[in-house]
C-alpha cells in the first residue's frame, strides 16, 4: 500500500471518531445548529479526500451522507434517531472499506450493493424534507394572504423576564475568618484538634518546612533528631520522595525525606534550633484560629437550618453545655465523613477541653459555626462579644471601642475582626438589592479588584486607577449604598495619593477575595489560576468574575452597569485626567465627585506610546508531534531489552574479578560503572514506555455509541458516565482491554440494568446508569465498570451452576454468597433463557478473567441484589520490562513477578505445624499455607535449609489468596525483558516466560496461579 494510501486510511479512522462522537451529540443537544455544522464539516472534508482515490462506491455514500447533512443544517427538524442509525450504517460501511484497504494491500473489496441500498435510504431522506418543506412554503403562503395587518414590531428594547439560573445563590462567607492554610487542610481532624488543644489561644504558631539537603548525612547532620528535638512541636509529618521507589533502588546515604511541623514556640528558639540548616527551613507564621477547619465531604443540607440556628444561638449565649448538647445529639443522626460532622465533633472537643478558658472555648466555637454555616449554605449569624471576656486584650478593647464610636446599634463586633459581621454592616445593603442588581455590582467590584491587581508601577496606572475609582464611586451612588460611600470616599481619597492598600481592603470587605492586593496579576494571569488551585474552598474566586462574561445578557443588568461606568467614560483617558488634576489642584470636590483629591498630583511630561514593531509570521509552522510507526517503537523495546541484559552482567562481572582474580580495585571501578549505565539504561527505557503510552480513552471512544445502540435494541435507558479517559497505560495494555471491557459492558446491559418499566415498580429511576472510571494507583492501572442495575443473586447463581455441572451438590451448599457470584467467571457459565449475539453461550465473564490474566492483572467482582454489579480491574502499568525475583530450588535460579511477592521470611524449622495434611506457619498473627517448590514442580530434592535450620519462604499472593512458597534460597530482584514462551513450550502452564540475565543463562519465570 502507497504511503499516500496509508495516511488516507489513517486520517479516515481519526475523522470517523469524530463523527461518530458529533452523532452522538446531536441527539443529545438541544440546540443541533451548532453541532450539525461541524458534523457537516466533517463529512465534507472526508468526501473530498476520497476524490485522490478512484473508489466510487465510497464517493457515492458520502456524497447522499453529505447532502443529509446540508439539509439537516437548515431543517433541523429533519433529524431524529433512525437517521442517526442510517448514518452510523454509513459510518461502518466506510469503516469496513478502510480494513478491506488494509487486508488486501490497497485494493478494497467493496460491497456494492450495500453502497447502493445507503445511498437510496440517504437519498429518500432529502425527498422526505423537500416534500416538507413544499407543504410548509404552501401553508405559509395561504396564511400571509388571508392575513390582513401585518405585525407591527415593537421598537426600543424588550425587558427580559428570565429568572438568572442557578438556583439560590451562596451567601458569601462571614468576614474576618481566619484564613484557610493549604498545608493544614491535609490533617486529619484529629491531628487539628491535638494541636489546637496542644495551644494557646493567644500564643504563636508556626508551620516549619524542613527539607535536608540530599548529601546531609556526609555534613554530620540527623534530620530525623533535628525535627524530633524542634522545640513546641505539637504535629509533625514526613514525607519521602521515594516512598513508591523499590527498597534496591535507594541510596542509604542519600537523604529523601521532608518534614512538617507544628510548633507553638517561640520564633526566636525556632530559629535558634535550625540555626545551622537555615538555607533548608521555611518557617511560616499562624494563627491558632487557623487549626480550626471542617474536614470531610460537603454536603449542603446535611443539618437543618433550625438546628444550625439552635447552635450558634447557644454559642451566642456563651451555653457550652447546651452547644455541646446539640451537637451530640446531631452528631449521632449524621454522616461521619461529613464537613458538617466534623463541625459537631468540634463543637463537643472544645467545650470539653481542658486548657482554654471559657471566653476562648467561645471564640472558637464562633470560628466552627460560622465555617458550619457557609458549608450549609447559610448566611453568616451575628455574635456579640462575650461579659466576661479578659481585658488583657487592649487591642480588642480598642476595636471594640472603635466599633462601638462608629455604630449606635446595640450589637458589639467581636475582637476577631467581626467573625459574625462586617466591620461597616455592608451586608445589609447588598441584601436589600433585587438579584440582578447585586449581581451587576458585584461583577462591577470584581472586575475593578482585577483591574487594581495590574502593576501599579507601569505608565497607564495613574488612568488606570482613576477611571476604577470613578467606576466604584458611580456604582454605590447609583444604587444608593449611603453605608458604603464613606468609606469608600476615604479609600479613593488614599488610592488619589498613591496608597492602594485601603481601596483594596474596602473592595474585600464588600466581596471577600475580590482584589488580591496591588500588583498581585504581575508575572502573568497564572497568579489567579495559583491561588485559586491553593484555597479552592473560597467563594471568591467563581465563574461570573470574569471580566468577559457572557452570561449578562439581561437588559435590567446591562443597563446598571452602564449608569455605573457611564461617568467613568468621560474621564477615562489618562492625559484628560491628569491635566484636570493640576489645573484644580485646590479647588474643594463636591460631596458626590468621583474621586477625592487629597494631595496634589505632580505632572509628568507626557510621552507619546512608541508604535509596536511587527513582527513577521513565520512561513512554515513547524508540527510538534510525528506519526511513527508502531514497528519501530517495539524495535527500539528490544533494544533497550538487551541494554538491560548487558547491564545486568556487569555486577556477574564484578562479582567474579574480585572472587576468582583477587582484583578489588578493578571490581569496584565495573560497579561504579555499572551505577552509571544503570541510570542511562532506566531513563532510555522510561522515555521509550512515555512514547508507547496510550490514553485510556483509545478504548472508551467506542462505548458510547456501543451503549445507545445496544440500550435501543433492548429498549433500555441507560446514562453512560465515563471517567479517567486522560489515565495512561502501556499501548498492549489498553488494547487488551478493549475485548474485555465490551464483554462487561454488554453483560451489564443485557443482564444487569433493569428495563424502565421495572425500574420504576421497584422505585428506581427509569434511566440506568453505567459508570467507567480509570484511574492510576501507584504502578497499576484500575478499572472500575458500575451499574445501578438488578445485581447478581448467589442463589441464582448457585443453582445455575449445579445444573450446568460446573459444582456438585457438597460444593454448592458450602460456598458463600461471594464465591457464588463470582461462579459467573467461570468458563461455559450463563444465566440466560436464550442464546442471542448479546449472550448466552458462557464465554463473556470468562474470557474477560482470561485477557486479564494474560496481562498479569487481576479482577474482582462484588455485587448487591437490587442496588448493582461493579466489577474492578487491576493492571500493570507495562508488560514490557518484568521486574523479578530469583529464588534458587535444587541449583536452579527461577523468577517470580515482583507484583505477587508480599514478602520474603526465614521460618524456623520448629515454627511450621502440619494442619488437615498442610503444613502451615503464622506470620503476622496470620496462618499461611507452606507450598514447597520441589513438590510444585516434581522435583527430587529436598527444600535445604540454613545452619540456623531456617526454611527460606516466599509470602505471594496469588488472587485473594496468600501462599509461603518454600525454596532454597533468595538472590534478590532484577529487571528482565520477559519473552513468552513459543512452540514445544508454549503448553507448559507453569511457567508465564522466560528471560535472560547477566551470567548469560535462562531464567524462567513461574506462573504461580497455575501451579499453585
Amino acid at each position: 500500500m502507497s504511503p499516500l494510501l496509508e495516511q488516507f486510511v489513517s486520517e479516515t479512522r481519526d475523522l470517523l471518531q469524530s463523527i461518530s462522537e458529533q452523532l452522538l451529540e446531536v441527539e443529545k443537544a438541544e440546540d443541533k445548529q451548532a453541532t450539525l455544522n461541524e458534523l457537516f464539516r466533517i463529512v465534507h472534508t472526508l468526501k473530498g479526500n476520497t476524490g485522490l482515490f478512484e473508489f466510487p462506491d465510497l464517493t457515492r455514500v458520502l456524497h447522499a451522507g453529505e447532502d443529509v447533512m446540508s439539509e439537516a443544517r437548515e431543517n433541523t427538524d429533519l433529524w431524529d434517531q433512525t437517521l442517526t442509525d442510517l448514518l452510523f450504517d454509513a459510518m461502518d460501511f466506510v469503516s469496513n472499506f478502510c480494513d478491506s484497504l488494509e487486508e488486501n494491500d490497497g485494493e478494497p473489496v467493496s460491497d456494492s450493493a450495500l453502497a447502493s441500498q445507503l445511498e437510496k435510504s440517504l437519498r429518500a431522506y432529502l425527498e422526505a424534507s423537500s416534500g416538507e418543506a413544499d407543504a410548509d412554503k404552501k401553508a405559509t403562503s395561504d396564511t400571509a394572504e388571508k392575513t390582513t395587518k401585518p405585525t407591527k414590531k415593537t421598537a426600543g428594547k424588550k425587558k427580559s423576564t428570565k429568572k438568572p439560573s442557578g438556583g439560590k445563590r451562596r451567601p458569601p462567607r462571614a468576614k474576618g475568618l481566619p484564613a484557610e492554610n493549604q498545608q493544614l487542610a491535609e490533617l486529619s481532624y484529629d491531628q487539628l484538634n491535638h494541636a489546637w488543644q496542644n495551644s494557646e489561644a493567644d500564643g504563636s504558631l508556626w508551620l516549619v518546612n524542613y527539607r535536608p539537603i540530599s548529601e546531609c548525612f556526609f555534613q554530620g547532620d540527623d534530620p530525623l533528631h533535628s525535627a524530633r528535638m524542634t522545640p513546641g512541636v505539637v504535629w509533625g509529618t514526613v514525607i519521602s520522595e521515594s516512598r513508591d521507589a523499590d527498597i534496591n533502588d535507594l541510596d542509604p546515604y542519600q537523604c529523601v525525606s521532608t518534614f512538617h511541623l507544628l510548633s507553638n514556640a517561640s520564633e526566636e528558639e525556632i530559629r535558634e534550633h535550625f540555626r545551622y540548616v537555615d538555607d533548608q527551613t521555611d518557617i511560616e507564621e499562624l494563627s491558632v484560629e487557623q487549626l480550626l477547619l471542617l474536614q470531610g465531604e460537603e454536603q449542603k443540607d446535611a443539618l437543618p437550618e433550625e438546628t444550625v440556628d439552635a447552635l450558634c444561638e447557644a454559642i451566642e449565649g456563651a451555653d457550652l453545655n447546651a452547644a455541646r448538647q446539640i451537637a451530640e445529639t446531631s452528631l449521632e443522626l449524621l454522616n461521619s465523613e461529613l464537613k458538617a460532622a466534623s463541625a459537631l465533633r468540634w463543637i463537643i472537643d472544645i467545650a470539653d477541653g481542658e486548657t482554654a478558658t471559657s471566653t476562648e472555648k467561645r471564640d472558637a466555637q464562633i470560628i466552627i459555626a460560622q465555617r458550619l454555616r457557609h458549608d450549609q449554605h447559610l448566611s453568616g449569624y451575628r455574635f456579640t462579644v462575650a461579659e466576661n471576656m479578659s481585658d488583657e486584650d487592649d487591642q480588642s478593647d480598642e476595636d471594640s471601642s472603635d466599633v462601638s464610636d462608629s455604630d449606635t446599634q446595640n450589637d458589639v463586633q467581636s475582637d476577631d475582626g467581626a467573625l459574625a459581621d462586617l466591620s461597616h454592616d455592608f451586608d445589609a445593603e447588598l441584601d436589600s438589592l433585587n438579584e440582578e442588581d447585586r449581581e451587576a455590582f458585584e461583577h462591577i467590584i470584581r472586575t475593578q479588584g482585577r483591574i487594581l491587581e495590574f502593576d501599579p508601577a507601569d505608565e497607564w496606572s495613574r488612568g488606570r486607577i482613576k477611571a476604577a475609582c470613578n467606576v466604584l464611586h458611580n456604582a454605590v451612588t447609583c444604587l444608593e449604598l449611603k453605608t458604603m460611600a464613606e468609606p469608600l470616599d476615604a479609600a479613593i481619597a488614599s488610592a488619589t495619593e498613591g496608597d492602594l492598600s485601603a481601596l483594596s481592603d474596602w473592595l474585600n470587605e464588600v466581596i471577600p477575595g475580590a482584589c488580591q492586593g496591588p500588583g498581585a496579576s504581575v508575572g502573568g494571569s497564572d497568579t489567579d489560576e495559583s491561588d485559586t488551585e491553593s484555597n479552592p474552598s473560597e467563594d471568591t474566586h467563581v465563574d461570573d468574575t470574569d471580566i468577559d462574561e457572557e452570561d449578562e445578557t439581561s437588559a435590567d443588568k446591562q443597563s446598571t452597569v452602564e449608569e455605573a461606568t457611564e461617568s467613568a467614560d468621560a474621564t477615562d483617558d489618562t492625559a484628560n485626567l491628569k491635566e484636570r488634576i493640576e489645573q484644580e489642584p485646590e479647588k474643594k470636590k463636591e460631596p458626590d465627585a468621583p474621586v477625592k483629591a487629597a494631595a496634589k498630583v505632580e505632572s509628568k511630561p507626557k510621552q507619546e506610546p512608541k508604535p509596536a514593531a511587527i513582527k513577521p509570521e513565520p512561513a512554515v509552522t513547524t508540527s510538534k508531534s510525528v506519526k511513527v510507526d508502531q514497528e519501530k517503537i517495539d524495535r527500539l523495546m528490544n533494544l533497550i531489552g538487551e541494554m538491560t541484559v548487558a547491564k545486568n552482567a556487569l555486577p556477574f562481572l564484578a562479582k567474579r574479578a574480585e572472587e576468582q582474580h583477587g582484583l578489588r580495585d578493578l571490581a569496584r571501578e565495573i560497579k561504579e560503572q555499572y551505577a552509571v549505565v544503570n541510570r542511562i539504561a532506566e531513563e532510555m527505557q522510561d522515555s521509550i514506555m512515555q512514547i508507547r503510552m496510550m490514553p485510556f480513552s483509545f478504548i472508551s471512544m467506542r462505548f458510547p455509541r456501543l451503549v445507545r445502540d445496544i440500550s435501543r435494541r433492548l429498549e433500555k435507558d441507560v446514562q453512560l458516565i465515563i471517567e479517567g479517559e486522560d489515565t495512561e497505560a502501556d499501548k498492549n495494555i489498553i488494547e487488551s482491554l478493549a475485548e474485555p471491557l465490551i464483554h462487561i459492558v454488554r453483560n451489564s446491559l443485557d443482564h444487569g440494568i433493569e428495563s424502565p418499566e421495572v425500574r420504576q415498580a421497584q422505585g428506581k429511576s427509569t434511566t440506568g446508569t453505567l459508570t467507567i472510571r480509570a484511574s492510576q494507583e501507584a504502578d497499576r492501572v484500575m478499572i472500575e465498570i458500575h451499574d445501578d442495575g438488578k445485581g447478581i443473586n448467589p442463589d441464582v447463581i448457585r443453582e445455575k451452576a449445579f445444573e450446568k455441572g460446573l459444582i456438585d451438590d457438597a460444593t454448592r451448599q458450602r460456598i458463600t454468597d461471594k464465591e457464588a457470584v463470582n461462579l459467573v467467571l467461570m468458563p461455559g457459565f450463563s444465566t440466560a433463557e436464550e442464546v442471542s449475539d448479546l449472550s448466552g453461550r458462557g464465554v463473556g465473564m470468562d474470557a474477560v478473567r482470561s485477557a486479564v490474566d494474560k496481562v498479569n492483572g487481576t479482577m474482582a467482582l462484588e455485587s448487591e441484589v437490587g442496588k448493582g454489579t461493579r466489577i474492578r480491574i487491576s493492571l500493570p502499568m507495562s508488560i514490557a520490562v518484568t521486574r523479578v525475583m530469583i529464588v534458587e530450588s535444587d541449583e536452579q535460579l527461577m523468577g517470580i513477578p515482583m507484583d505477587q511477592v508480599l514478602e520474603t521470611v526465614r521460618v524456623p524449622r520448629s515454627e511450621i505445624h502440619t494442619v488437615k495434611h498442610v503444613q502451615t506457619t503464622v506470620l503476622r498473627d496470620r496462618i499461611v499455607p507452606l507450598k514447597s517448590l520441589n513438590d510444585l514442580l516434581a522435583l527430587p530434592a529436598e527444600q535445604i535449609i540454613n545452619e540456623e535450620e531456617e526454611h527460606a519462604v516466599l509470602v505471594a499472593r496469588v488472587g485473594n489468596d496468600v501462599i509461603g512458597l518454600v525454596v532454597d534460597d533468595f538472590r534478590g530482584s532484577v529487571d528482565i525483558i520477559q519473552k513468552p514462551m513459543a512452540g514445544v513450550l508454549s503448553g507448559m502452564q507453569a511457567y508465564s516466560g522466560a528471560a535472560l540475565i547477566g551470567d548469560g543463562s535462562v531464567l524462567m519465570v513461574l506462573n504461580l496461579k497455575e501451579i499453585l
